[in-house]
């Protein structure tokens, strides 16, 4: 099996409009605040809180990527699936999952998450995502991702081909 890699570009224009509405409102309160000498303290507490989710998610959707790669080197170890997580030049390896352990690859319709799950997404809404189903050492784990159906395509021959 030959290495394939896959980064999605994430689709955030609610993400960024969200940061843009928050750190808006957290500007104006602040100038609010400058104007009115009264309860100054409060707009300045009420600026700083808008601030808090704002920045969480400029981190999680808009600085933040994933690269999902199918790795084999020949025979040393079992092909597995490797989930990067890139914020501007920093990377670092996330998840890896076996895909002799991989049970099954369906599409994620929303609602609760069957169990643990790990989600390896950079849309924050309106993504294409696809769970991952694994058991490995006597536990399921799931993992919520987003490729291309190409990527996927690829994933599901590599699984269903280790299990026969």
């Amino acid at each position: 099996m030959k290495d394939l890699t896959c980064e999605p570009k994430p689709k955030n224009g609610s993400a960024k409009k969200f940061v843009l509405i928050f750190v808006a409102s957290a500007v104006a309160l602040y100038l609010v605040a400058q104007a009115v000498p009264y309860y100054r303290g409060l707009f300045h507490l009420a600026a700083l809180l808008l601030l808090v989710p704002a920045i969480f998610v400029a981190f999680k959707y808009l600085l933040t990527s994933y690269v999902y790669t199918l790795f084999s080197d020949e025979g040393r170890t079992p092909p597995c699936l490797l989930v990067e997580q890139r914020q501007g030049k920093r990377s670092s390896l996330v998840c890896r999952v076996l895909l002799e352990s991989v049970v099954s690859l369906s599409p994620y319709t929303g609602g609760p998450y069957p169990g643990r799950c790990y989600v390896y997404t950079a849309t924050m809404r309106g993504g294409s995502y696809q769970l991952l189903h694994a058991r490995e050492d006597g536990r399921d784990i799931y993992l919520l991702l987003e490729a291309d159906e190409g990527f996927l395509e690829a994933l599901s021959r590599a699984a269903t081909a280790l299990e026969k």
